[in-house]
């Protein structure tokens, strides 16, 4: 069907008759040619077969004995796609990480064909499954057989290359690791760098090529029935931005915003080497993970950007040029704005509307937001309005909480919420409507999500996270029954430890089998009590200054399960107890003072807690009791809250990834 494309007269007749390669190993040159003259008499047809020819032929004849001893059967044509059909046969039997035996049972396939199989559309399914499974130094050697072998690597090879090496399958996924901290190894970012060099050297000489009407010498797979006198047409995969766009993937990944920008201003403005939309998301991702990991990280390691300006020349770049605006592009140039300067979030906040055609704040709810009116770039009108998924709200709901403007996120989650994407939502959009009200300070709205919707998690039920989130917001609404209820729920909290008999039995929060959307209530598992949770149940019960009631109740609650459910702490050095009356422990890791750091934070509440009750004492011996309470949490937070202080600065630990070689 396909077969290679003319490569000059001498090249084409040293080809012919110099004979198949055997496992990568090329013939030499000399006899190459020698055999190339051979055979052909002064006006150049082909004599007899000379003894080089049945050497050849003897080889084949090894390479199908085995073939025959693996138990398959030797290719019968020397067609690319059959050996293609054959690899790819190979590869869906390991679905999964192929070991390193079926790698090379792979590279046994491609080294036993003749050479005119073994076309570089073939080795690129080769590579790209050495890149996915993690092979990156036989993919290395690979490519170097591969050249070794006589086949020219097409645009396409050198993109499976930079693209396994940036930790993405193919060029239409995204990459979403960001890994700063652990740079690559010398030698991996030498060949990455090498292989885009190489890529960058192929575009150019097949855009000569082109230009000079010739095909020769470019490796370029055409039909059987293409003229090979007609003139040449430039294959629009062979010059492409798919090898930059890799490349700038790779850089990404790693953080290295410098180096991208100049490969970014270096391309071609117009097509067909134009930035594209991958390109410019590329970018604005990069952009928004650089800014937003120095700013929680503290890592002075990477440049100091402005993620609000940057975002918006590139946000603008890209709409003026004309490229395909998705979802991904445009939810990566929000990020970017929200964390901008108040200009840059306000023209997120006037995007917001336009893409989605969703009603603004102050906009009834029928209203079109893509017909509003707005002071955006006349430039802009163009925008289409996107789909509005669940997954694309979940990471729009989650970019404006970060702007923290809290009647803007409360308008939007509501509106979301109440809407019928809702009936659709997963565990992530879910606890996304419940942070962001939390955020907004709206306790109830946040507790009525956990009333309202069953979690897909099913007998895992709310993550704690989401618990806590609730209670979060009634605190600072001094909302004393919404936190106790959420409590309750979280530890499946026994009616003694207030005062009550019985057992506790889970309930549905509707009073009904069912949720809003239909799905059953499932009775979930409690999750353990934490000092986290009993410090926001004191936290919500201080809050509450005109009753001491609920401070009471949390303090019965805290005596039910006793000091050392929350001064016990589990670390990596064993069971540490903070009401020992000395801190022995120095070799903690930081998750370990994390742990310990919330335990002195509950001793803090306990200690203030223990103070207003001790002056509201009522019964004989209360006073004694609770002046005792605030004692020991007072030498809590004198031993650990020191410790804590000077060992909870460390910058964390880098989180490495497997070496890339």
């Amino acid at each position: 069907m396909f077969r290679l494309a003319r490569l000059g007269p001498d090249v084409r007749q040293l080809q012919r008759h110099s004979g198949s390669f055997a496992r990568g190993a090329a013939a030499g040159a000399g006899a190459g040619a020698s055999a190339a003259f051979r055979g052909r008499d002064s006006r150049g047809f082909r004599g007899p077969p000379h003894r080089s020819d049945r050497g050849d032929n003897a080889g084949h004849e090894g390479r199908k004995r085995e073939w025959k001893v693996r138990g398959m059967t030797a290719p019968t044509s020397t067609n690319p796609f059959t050996l293609s059909q054959r690899v790819k046969k190979h590869l869906a039997r390991y679905p999964d990480k192929m070991t390193r035996p079926q790698i090379d049972e792979m590279l046994a396939i491609v080294r036993d064909a003749p050479q005119d199989m073994a076309t570089a559309p073939v080795w690129n399914l080769v590579l790209a499954r050495m890149g996915r499974d993690g092979y990156y130094s036989a993919m290395w050697k690979a490519f170097n057989e591969m050249k070794k072998r006589g086949t020219n690597a097409s645009s396409r090879t050198f993109t499976v290359l930079l693209n396994a090496y940036a930790g993405v399958a193919h060029s239409g996924v995204v990459n979403d690791s960001f890994s700063p901290a652990s740079k690559p190894e010398r030698l991996t970012l030498e060949r990455v760098r090498r292989v885009y060099d190489l890529s960058q050297s192929h575009i150019r000489a097949m855009l000569k090529a082109g230009n000079e009407g010739s095909r020769d010498s470019l490796g370029v797979a055409y039909p059987e029935d293409h003229d090979s006198d007609m003139p040449a047409t430039l294959p629009s995969e062979e010059v492409s931005v798919w090898p930059t766009n890799a490349y700038l993937k790779f850089l990404g990944r790693y953080g290295m915003w410098n180096e991208m920008e100049a490969i970014f201003l270096g391309m071609d403005r117009e097509p067909p080497l134009a930035p594209d939309g991958a390109t410019y998301y590329t970018m604005l991702n990069t952009a928004n993970n650089v800014d937003h990991y120095r700013r929680s990280m503290k890592d002075d390691t990477l440049p100091s950007i402005d993620a609000g300006s940057i975002g918006r020349a590139y946000w603008d770049q890209a709409v003026r040029s004309g490229v395909d605006v998705d979802e991904r592009m445009a939810l990566a140039a929000l990020s970017c704005l929200a964390a901008g300067s108040p200009a840059d979030q306000r023209v997120a906040e006037e995007l917001i509307p336009r893409l989605w055609d969703l009603p603004a704040p102050g906009q009834p709810a029928s209203a079109t937001g893509a017909k509003g009116t707005y002071s955006l770039p006349r430039a802009w009108d163009s925008l289409p309005t996107l789909t509005l998924d669940v997954r694309t709200a979940t990471t729009l709901l989650s970019t404006l909480r970060r702007m923290g403007n809290k009647s803007l996120v409360a308008h939007y989650t509501r509106q979301i919420a109440d809407g019928p994407l809702a009936r659709g939502a997963d565990l992530a959009l879910l606890r996304v409507f419940v942070h962001n009200l939390a955020f907004a300070g709206d306790a109830d709205g946040a507790s009525a999500i956990l009333e309202t919707f069953q979690p897909p998690s099913g007998s895992d039920g709310w993550p704690v996270d989401v618990h806590l989130s609730v209670m979060g917001a009634a605190r600072w609404a001094s909302d004393w029954d919404i936190a106790l209820s959420t409590f309750r729920r979280m530890v499946a909290l026994a009616p003694a430890a207030e005062g009550r008999a019985g057992k506790y039995v889970w309930k549905a929060p509707n009073g009904r089998a069912q949720d809003v959307r239909g799905r059953p209530w499932v009775t979930p598992r409690p999750h353990a009590v934490t000092p986290t949770a009993m410090g926001m149940l004191f936290k919500t019960a201080l809050a509450v200054k005109s009753d001491t009631r609920p401070l009471r109740t949390a303090n019965d609650i805290y005596e039910f399960y006793g000091p050392d459910a929350f001064f016990e702490v589990r670390t990596s050095a064993g069971v540490v107890d903070m009401n020992a009356g000395e801190a022995k422990h120095w070799d903690l890791s930081r998750r370990d003072y994390g742990l310990i750091g919330d335990a002195v934070e509950l001793a803090r509440d306990l200690e203030v807690a223990a103070e207003r009750l001790a002056e509201s004492a009522r019964a004989p011996g209360d006073r004694d009791k609770f002046e005792a309470l605030k004692r020991d949490a007072a030498r809590v937070v004198r031993i650990w809250g020191k410790r804590v202080e000077e060992r909870g600065d460390r910058k964390p630990r880098p989180r490495f990834l497997r070496s890339l070689e």
